[in-house]
């Protein structure tokens, strides 16, 4: 990992061959007061991004958890339709943006593009929904990579200025990323709530008699009863309230675009000159089959392969949160109403656990970290096969949901962060890479969810966790059999 070659408190990989050049010769130590100022430069970037995403996120996954119940079929279709934008964005059109646009307008064109979405759930069809999901999947992957990108060149120089471990560093700045992050759902849950409960008949919950005669919720959820159901069961809330609601949202997605445009620097990958590892384009990249195909030959590297298994279980257990568990626990047995407060917990638990994570990953080390995530997760899904929803516990609920953050922001977290560490060199094609199949998993996760019980739903998960935790741990024994060979060989 040529990261370690340069980076950290000591040069672990010196290089006694190469002579500095005339602009390192001439480069002059900074003062403390320059150090402090370029310090704290960093950190307001990673604090206004941050907050920017709390506004966005707010709007999109409130709107977003909120499809299968207000658009239902055409919602479900919709989040379908966006992923698989998604995954062709992330191909052809991600890295070539946040090369030729830089970091800033690459995030600014997605927020861009997920206000389309938003506008179109003001006038629910298939020929507004389809189009603006297309149009926010679109958008999605270079504003992810755009953002992983600004916070791993942001990481790189503020280890190089405060003489720290560069993979620290990262993982603490992605950690605060996504404590702010997973606080979005909140503030968003807690706005949809606070709105359409103003609507004269909340929504019930899904007739008893055909829950006890019919349907049995958790595990031996069937989708295809649903058919079965009337329509009334669970009921859309005034279309005026839900274009309050839109509103709001799009008030908020439109600050999270201000924020970006107002604070933040364009900033792109090489602007540090002497950082071999990234790549400067001056602006200059152009659109072309070679480019594109950066994010598949990153496909290449062993460690990128490795970790694709992982990244596909990441997208699967995101969309089992937002669709199977809200639907066929929650729904099927306490009703729509309770779906806003159940997000809640599992927002609030992963926005903690998000940022503690990166203290976590200092004091014993990433590989127990994201033991913890694995036990949290295949716990959750051994309980749910046995566990029988019902309308007397409402704090399981709660509890499952929170313990499922817990897993969630860890891998979230702290796979971005290993991503910087691991291709510091290739950051946007390899964060590329990470949202594609992140979103892979998430269309293969909604693509069986209409056809497939839940208890085979939960196996799926848990073979795909196990078989992406073990490329997890492959990834770091030849990562860490790598950085040892290097650290030989220059100490010859």
């Amino acid at each position: 990992n040529n990261i370690y070659e340069t980076e950290g408190p000591r040069r672990l990989h010196p290089r006694p061959q190469k002579q500095p050049t005339t602009e390192e010769e001439e480069e002059e130590p900074l003062t403390t007061a320059e150090m402090n100022s370029r310090k704290s430069v960093i950190i307001r970037r990673i604090i206004a991004v941050s907050a920017s995403f709390i506004f966005l996120i707010a709007a999109m996954q409130g709107l977003a958890v909120l499809q299968s119940s207000l658009n239902q079929e055409i919602g479900v279709w919709g989040l379908c339709a966006n992923f698989a934008a998604v995954v062709i964005s992330c191909l052809f059109f991600s890295t070539y943006l946040v090369q030729r646009l830089g970091c800033k307008w690459a995030m600014v064109l997605g927020m861009a593009c997920m206000t389309t979405w938003m506008l179109a759930n003001l006038y629910p069809s298939w020929g507004t929904i389809i189009p603006g999901s297309i149009i926010m999947g679109a958008g999605w992957a270079p504003l992810w990579t755009a953002q992983c990108t600004l916070f791993t060149i942001s990481g790189v120089e503020l280890a190089k200025l405060t003489k720290q471990m560069p993979d620290q560093i990262i993982a603490r700045g992605f950690g605060f990323f996504f404590m702010a992050f997973m606080t979005g759902p909140i503030w968003g849950n807690l706005i949809s709530s606070s709105i359409l409960g103003q609507a004269d008949a909340p929504s019930p919950p899904v007739n008893s008699s055909i829950i006890q005669h019919i349907l049995i919720c958790g595990a031996g959820f069937c989708p295809q009863v649903l058919k079965s159901l009337n329509s009334t069961a669970i009921q859309k809330p005034p279309q005026k309230l839900i274009s309050i609601l839109v509103g709001v949202y799009l008030g908020l997605a439109s600050i999270a675009i201000l924020i970006i445009v107002i604070f933040i620097p364009n900033i792109k990958a090489g602007d540090d000159p002497k950082n071999p590892n990234l790549k400067n384009t001056n602006g200059k990249a152009k659109f072309s089959l070679n480019l594109c195909a950066q994010t598949l030959k990153q496909l290449t590297n062993k460690l990128q392969l490795c970790m694709v298994p992982l990244n596909l279980y990441i997208g699967m257990e995101e969309g089992f949160m937002m669709v199977e568990y809200t639907m066929a626990f929650v729904t099927c047995s306490m009703g729509v109403s309770l779906i806003g407060y159940v997000v809640i917990s599992y927002a609030l638990t992963a926005a903690i656990i998000s940022f503690t994570s990166g203290h976590m990953i200092r004091l014993i080390g990433r590989p127990p970290v994201f033991i913890f995530a694995f036990l949290s997760h295949i716990g959750c899904n051994i309980a749910w096969m046995f566990w029988q929803p019902d309308t007397g516990g409402t704090w399981i609920f709660f509890l499952f949901a929170a313990v499922w953050g817990i897993g969630d922001a860890i891998m979230q977290t702290q796979t971005n962060a290993f991503y910087g560490v691991l291709f510091s060199g290739s950051s946007e094609a390899a964060f590329s890479n990470y949202r594609m199949w992140e979103a892979f998993g998430i269309i293969f996760s909604l693509s069986y969810s209409s056809y497939l019980c839940i208890s085979v739903k939960l196996y799926i998960m848990m073979s795909m966790l196990v078989i992406g935790m073990v490329g997890y741990f492959a990834t770091e024994i030849i990562h860490r059999r790598q950085v040892k060979r290097d650290e030989e060989d220059a100490t010859d």
